[in-house]
């Protein structure tokens, strides 16, 4: 019997040195440095892309087409013609107003030669006819104008509703004619954030069509009122369209960033460990002499808004801190820790990448 007890107290006392080496092992983690960066909040929205300039091409008189100038769907040039009216009438309307002129100009003319047997109201109603003759002038050269209709600005046609030899009403749509060098994004931000929309802001939107990439505009107008229906801000963004990848009437989905003008502290989401309705982190507290030990401390911590992978910290961690963000299951309040060494590789690196920049 006494044989039996000598062989197990000899067995603890071989077993005792492995225990106490087993406690002083520190328990492999995974650590990052908490990040302080600027408060910022993405609006997300969805919007319309339109051409920075558009028109429909309206005739200011009825008449006959008997020439049409442009190809639907290309490229026209500032001042090009491109619907001509037959202007047969307009153009003996201008002859007939420059005879009329030049006979009251004469009758004018000869009022004021005869100075004697004339008097000053048969002067004054001879200047005054004219007038109106040189002003009927005017109006038979504007509507001639009128009856060749050139393009205002560059740009491309669109599909033409009308065809040679038509008779068109004054005001009937004939055709569009669009700019689409830069394109206009059109979209509607909440209320609660109008305050911070400002112009030259950068916006970021996505086309279905084009799903793997990403495409920028810059604000250039806000309105000035919130619209009562949806209370939402309008606001306009111009994209350069040069390459014309884009077309007019896209879909648009979009993200502004709008920024709160101060710091916040930022960890990984899964640093966080939940206990009894509250939140707590480990923080990893270097040990005098060895470099790569520490000790974990618990603390409580009050959490902020959540992104994709972290969590902002508003209460109970500075910036710059080291956390524990993986292996907190296997340590406690206390425990020395060690940083594994693919963690501490990651972590070295960027931290050399942040101060580079």
């Amino acid at each position: 019997m006494n044989r039996r007890y000598l062989s197990i107290g000899l067995s603890l006392l071989m077993l005792f040195p492995m225990l106490l080496q087993a406690q002083d092992k520190a328990t492999e983690v995974e650590l990052e440095q908490s990040q302080l960066i600027p408060k910022s909040e993405e609006i997300y929205a969805i919007g319309t892309l339109f051409p920075s300039s558009e028109i429909t091409i309206r005739p200011e008189i009825s008449g006959r087409i008997i020439g049409i100038d442009f190809i639907e769907g290309r490229n026209v040039a500032k001042d090009d013609v491109l619907i001509r009216f037959d202007k047969r009438v307009q153009a003996a309307n201008v002859v007939e107003a420059e005879s009329k002129v030049m006979i009251a100009r004469q009758n004018y003319e000869r009022f004021q030669a005869a100075k004697a047997g004339a008097t000053a109201q048969m002067r004054d109603e001879a200047h005054a006819t004219l007038l109106q003759a040189e002003a009927r002038l005017e109006i038979a050269k504007a509507d001639l104008e009128k009856m060749t209709i050139h393009a205002p600005f560059n740009g491309t046609m669109g599909l033409k509703n009308f065809d040679l030899g038509d008779y068109i009403q004054a005001g009937t749509s004939l055709v569009t004619l669009s700019n689409t060098d830069q394109l206009k994004l059109e979209f509607n931000i909440p209320e609660r954030v109008a305050h911070i929309a400002k112009v030259g802001q950068q916006v970021e939107f996505s086309i279905d069509n084009f799903p793997h990439e990403m495409f920028e505009a810059e604000v250039y107008a806000v309105s000035p009122k919130i619209e009562q229906e949806g209370r939402s801000l309008a606001i306009r963004a111009l994209y350069n369209n040069t390459d014309e990848k884009l077309i007019s009437g896209m879909f648009t989905r979009l993200a502004l960033k709008i920024p709160y003008g101060y710091d916040v502290v930022m960890v990984p989401e899964e640093a966080i460990v939940a206990q009894e309705g509250k939140h707590f982190l480990y923080i990893a507290e270097p040990i005098a002499g060895n470099d790569n030990q520490y000790k974990a401390l618990m603390r409580e911590v009050e959490l902020g808004e959540r992104t994709r992978s972290h969590v902002e910290i508003l209460k109970g961690l500075s910036g710059g801190e080291l956390v524990i963000r993986a292996g907190q299951i296997r340590i406690s309040d206390g425990a020395t820790v060690q940083e594994n060494e693919r963690s501490r590789t990651l972590r070295l690196e960027r931290l050399e990448t942040a101060n580079a920049l």
